[in-house]
């Protein structure tokens, strides 16, 4: 919650000095707003979502200072409930970017694999540089847990900043057989950790400016 609250006041900070770099004193003139957010929680456990969704749940006594209490609520979309179907039929980078955050063994690594390379290509090709570099970060932090070789790992990060999907393709195959070797020398029980989250909660968090 308060790493959601962090995450917001960043946003609006920077957008405040972006409209200074445009126009100065901006910020500072009274009828100057911020844009709305809408914090999301993406959440890839199996169990019901329990934990509140607003911040004056965690704060003591909000009920009497209610008043001088901030609040907001996130929103919590779990992404085990969209097949890959659904989420690459949306065609925006986000689906795309929840898509590869379900990646989390072989078999699944293996299903991404029979998707159709076009419309991955499509996604990202009109990409913004900063969806590009999560889409990045997704996939490498998947290809370390599956113990694929750094410099190995690295190529195929590069084809996502590349936007060349179809090198990914070509080159994926040997990703599910190591995977699939280092995953039968564990015995672990099996349980699912969001790629960037925590082990227990299993989450990844989004937030988003309306309207953009």
């Amino acid at each position: 919650m308060m790493q959601l609250l962090r995450y917001m006041v960043c946003i609006w900070h920077e957008y405040a000095r972006e409209r200074e770099r445009e126009t100065k004193g901006i910020s500072r003139r009274k009828g100057f707003q911020y844009p709305p957010i809408l914090p999301i929680v993406y959440y890839e456990g199996s169990d019901s979502w329990t934990a509140s969704q607003h911040l004056s749940d965690r704060i003591q006594q909000s009920d009497v200072f209610g008043r001088y209490v901030p609040d907001f609520r996130y929103e919590v979309i779990r992404i085990n409930s969209y097949s890959n179907e659904e989420l690459l039929d949306r065609g925006d980078e986000m689906s795309l970017l929840m898509l590869l955050n379900k990646l989390q063994s072989p078999e699944e690594l293996h299903e991404f694999r029979e998707s159709p390379p076009e419309k991955l290509a499509d996604i990202l090709k009109n990409a913004d540089p900063h969806i590009i570099k999560l889409m990045q970060d997704v996939m490498y932090s998947l290809m370390m847990k599956m113990n694929i070789p750094v410099d190995e790992a690295n190529e195929h990060v590069k084809a996502i900043g590349g936007k060349q999907m179809g090198y990914l393709f070509e080159n994926i195959e040997k990703m599910d057989i190591q995977a699939e070797y280092c995953g039968g020398q564990k015995t672990g029980s099996g349980s699912r950790n969001a790629v960037g989250g925590g082990a227990e909660t299993g989450t990844g968090i989004s937030t988003k400016m309306a309207g953009s």
